[in-house]
């Protein structure tokens, strides 16, 4: 697959869902596409699973094992997690992948849980316009090709798509930001006036906001 824009962050809930965020490996289309790929996306594991000791597992209340495994040479999914059961994108059927919370998403470099909040951030590296900061929640649509930032992307909007469309917490020119590689929720002592902020890079310009 693509060399770049492979994402991505980890980051785990109290509850024990994990997140983790892929990039769309420079193929803005896929991230618009939950049948055959993960890219583009944010999803959301639950693993809270019980080993069976012999290399299975079953799950516990709330969710379900994958019903659908994506299997590549290099790649695999569906093994030693399962699907929540309040994931957006569910099919009994079997026929499309279901790990997914979030989609419309260019190269989230790096993902975070709060703490304290429990939200989901992450910095999303635009392609020419804006860069862009979102909070994750799932059956979201975060726009990507078709928006960037706040503004219009490279590609025409669609006349339908998955999810609720979500703009991001904030955006920036390409004058101010080109390469925002994501941050955390300040909630230490030493800085009492950061607490509960987030904390954002730039790669390219070093700057932090």
């Amino acid at each position: 697959d693509g060399g770049v824009h492979r994402g991505g962050g980890l980051g785990i809930r109290e509850n024990g869902d994990l997140f983790l965020s892929i990039g769309d490996l420079d193929d803005p289309d896929s991230a618009q596409d939950t049948s055959d790929n993960f890219t583009g996306s944010v999803l959301r594991l639950d693993v809270n699973v019980n080993e069976a000791g012999d290399g299975s597992w079953s799950c516990g209340p709330g969710s379900h094992l994958p019903r659908r495994i994506f299997g590549e040479s290099d790649e695999t999914s569906g093994r030693h997690y399962c699907i929540p059961d309040d994931n957006p994108w569910l099919d009994p059927s079997g026929s499309l992948l279901e790990e997914y919370c979030a989609i419309g998403l260019r190269n989230p470099f790096r993902l975070s849980v709060d703490p304290v909040s429990q939200r989901v951030w992450v910095g999303d590296v635009g392609s020419s316009r804006r860069e862009e900061v979102d909070v994750i929640l799932c059956g979201r649509n975060y726009g990507w090709p078709f928006r960037e930032g706040f503004g219009s992307g490279p590609a025409s909007t669609p006349s339908s798509f998955l999810g609720v469309l979500t703009d991001p917490i904030v955006d920036f020119s390409r004058t101010e930001a080109r390469s925002i590689t994501g941050g955390v929720v300040y909630r230490g002592s030493r800085l009492p006036e950061l607490y509960g902020r987030y904390i954002v890079g730039d790669f390219v310009y070093d700057q932090l906001w």
